[in-house]
């Protein structure tokens, strides 16, 4: 009776995952989420068979986003010490986040996880932005801005995947953003700019307009999956943006970013956090990189 009973549960066991599978067939979406591991089926537009990506995380793909600004929350305030310290900080800087889409990342994207990087940086991004909306580039060998999103009310995993479908995969290059982020200062020369991450993509010639977010300072989460290839050229608009009010965050996956790791050590506007695996990276540890020590010593500095 006993291995009859086995026998039986094993019978079952498979049932459910061939089910799983068979919807996930028809949908596209995760086969399982367990805060442990994602099952990933990704169509193959260019084949008509189709492919499998299987990664284990331990970040838990169920969080809605107001879970996730709670998490944020309670991180900032055990950094602040309570509620009333955290206010303090909250929507007095200016956010942008910059997402890697180089061709190392792309499996990373297809299976959603960088979706789930995004929202966490969003959510922390929500708390300290002046408007709670953050400014969203991609980048690989050049910088595109992709627009300002409200995280709390924008369904930002369908708005991801509406920009997936205009990537072109490319290197990976980090000074376009020190650039991009700072338009005002190339190399340690001030122009002028315009627009959004303007000197990149505008006249260097025209007048900026004058903003009123992010007062106190700039922070830029910028999420990647390895080193740049312009290394020099970063070491050079690092140099010359000491004194910009702005701090880098780099959230480093899989391929260590030694350009990313050497500024980190040099600067104190410049943070830097390596997850070998995704299967190191829980929820806490990611909000524990985000809203860093070293970050909120920059904050306070900014504030007072």
């Amino acid at each position: 009776m006993v291995c009859i009973a086995r026998a039986l549960r094993r019978s079952l066991h498979k049932a459910a995952v061939a089910n799983e599978k068979l919807a996930a067939v028809r949908s596209g979406a995760i086969l399982r989420i367990t805060g442990r591991s994602w099952r990933v089926k990704i169509p193959n537009s260019e084949q008509s068979t189709e492919s499998e990506i299987f990664m284990k995380i331990k970040m838990n793909a169920g969080l809605s986003a107001a879970d996730l600004i709670q998490m944020a929350g309670v991180r900032l305030e055990g950094l602040t010490g309570g509620a009333a310290g955290a206010a303090n900080f909250k929507g007095q800087f200016e956010v942008k986040l910059a997402v890697d889409i180089s061709g190392s990342f792309e499996d990373e994207w297809r299976s959603g996880v960088v979706a789930q990087l995004v929202l966490r940086a969003g959510a922390a991004a929500h708390l300290l932005d002046s408007d709670g909306a953050v400014d969203i580039m991609a980048f690989n060998t050049k910088v595109t801005p992709w627009g300002s999103v409200k995280m709390a009310t924008t369904d930002v995993a369908k708005w991801l995947k509406e920009k997936q479908q205009t990537i072109h995969w490319g290197g990976t290059a980090f000074a376009p953003i020190l650039s991009a982020c700072a338009p005002n200062l190339v190399s340690g020369v001030a122009v002028k700019a315009s627009g959004l991450f303007a000197g990149l993509f505008g006249s260097r010639q025209e007048s900026a307009p004058v903003s009123t977010r992010g007062s106190k300072g700039t922070v830029v989460f910028i999420l990647t999956d390895g080193d740049s290839q312009d290394g020099s050229e970063c070491s050079k608009l690092a140099e010359s943006q000491k004194d910009a009010g702005i701090y880098y965050m780099f959230i480093n996956v899989d391929q260590l970013a030694r350009t990313a790791a050497q500024l980190s050590a040099k600067y104190d506007f410049i943070g830097h956090k390596h997850f070998p695996k995704l299967s190191q990276m829980s929820d806490e540890e990611v909000f524990d990189s985000l809203l860093s020590g070293e970050l909120m010593q920059w904050m306070q500095k900014r504030l007072s």
